[in-house]
């Protein structure tokens, strides 16, 4: 008698409906899948039980949660203590959840790799045979793949996979995450108006924080008010932020106290559990913002976007809409929601 035919899989999240930003973009399908992968870990772990009361004796359940943004690579052939009638599937998408049966009498190792998406023409490219991992069947097993992730022909950013297991309540849990290496902490760039007025902008990208320290520096921008970048090591809101969290990297003009009341300025928004969010609407899916601690600065960088080329918005941390300029749909769908996508999903030093 044949055994009940279960999809292994729970739903996966879409790659094209990610923006094309490098880090941005990476950020938000890591966010999307880790969410997607929470979501359906219980229904999972309920699949795993059907398999194991029609299978009977000499197995055990195992789930398999892939909280990245790449495809999961698993060899067959390479790996042990797997049940035919129940195995894990060739690949796992991102947000996907697997459930699979492993032999009790065998200690298993499941043999994995990643894949990356390279866009619609190149599509899923297989990563280094020489970094695939054995995930073994022993509770606090770690392996970890160390990755430069292409994108396309030009960009790339460093990234780590860690592959943990955990076993409880006859149960095998692999959880796969992902950490973007290249994202250290954020970055604050800050301008001294007058003694107790500070005002600043937060950046996840260095680059972004530094073009924007240029435009004061001399350039499109510039003002006589003293401005800086400061480098935070912590996204947690929990952790105070100390001296050695907060680095300064660029500074110009005079200094005195100002220097002191910059930083306290970065260090008050380290921690602070209020945000609001300015977004700008660049072209489809490509959406750009920064994030605020008050409704005032949040509101004059607004009233800088009103009235250019692009639709800009004001949410605040419940995405309520406070304030918006220009078009509000075009051929391809809603600006406003593509811009509160970006601000739902964008890290942010609160630690949300």
């Amino acid at each position: 008698m044949p055994f009940p035919v279960f999809d292994p899989a729970t739903p996966k999240v879409s790659t094209l409906s990610i923006g094309k930003g490098v880090l941005p973009s990476a950020i938000e399908l890591v966010a999307e899948a880790t969410q997607q992968a929470a979501k359906f870990r219980p229904q999972a772990s309920d699949k795993a039980g059907y398999m194991l009361k029609a299978y009977g004796t000499s197995s055990t359940k195992c789930i398999l949660t892939n909280g990245t943004g790449v495809r999961l690579q698993f060899f067959e052939a390479d790996s042990k203590g797997i049940l035919p009638e129940y195995k894990p599937p060739p690949f796992l998408e991102p947000g996907e959840d697997a459930s699979f049966l492993v032999d009790t009498s065998v200690k298993f190792e499941l043999k994995y790799n990643i894949q990356t998406f390279q866009g619609p023409m190149a599509g899923w490219v297989s990563g280094d045979a020489n970094k695939t991992v054995g995930v073994k069947g022993v509770a606090g097993d770690r392996s970890v793949i160390d990755a430069v992730v292409q994108v396309d022909r030009t960009t790339m950013y460093q990234t780590q996979f860690t592959f943990s297991v955990s076993f409880n309540d006859n149960l095998w849990q692999i959880s796969v995450n992902q950490s973007i290496t290249g994202i250290k902490g954020f970055y604050y760039v800050t301008r001294h108006i007058a003694d107790g007025n500070v005002q600043g902008d937060i950046y996840a990208s260095l680059a972004e924080a530094l073009t924007r320290f240029d435009e004061l520096n001399g350039g499109s921008k510039a003002s006589m008010a003293p401005a800086a970048v400061w480098e935070s090591k912590t996204a947690a809101a929990t952790s105070p932020a100390t001296d050695e969290q907060l680095t300064e990297l660029k500074y110009y003009g005079s200094r005195g106290t100002r220097p002191e009341e910059m930083k306290e300025w970065a260090r008050a928004r380290l921690n602070t559990r209020t945000k609001y969010y300015v977004t700008r609407h660049i072209a489809r899916w490509d959406v750009q913002g920064d994030i605020y601690a008050s409704e005032v600065e949040a509101f004059a960088k607004f009233d800088e976007l009103n009235g250019g080329s692009e639709a800009a918005a004001v949410w605040d941390e419940q995405l309520t809409e406070l304030k918006y300029y220009g078009s509000r749909a075009d051929q391809y769908g809603s600006r406003p929601e593509e811009m509160k996508k970006w601000a739902r999903e964008r890290p942010d030093p609160a630690g949300y």
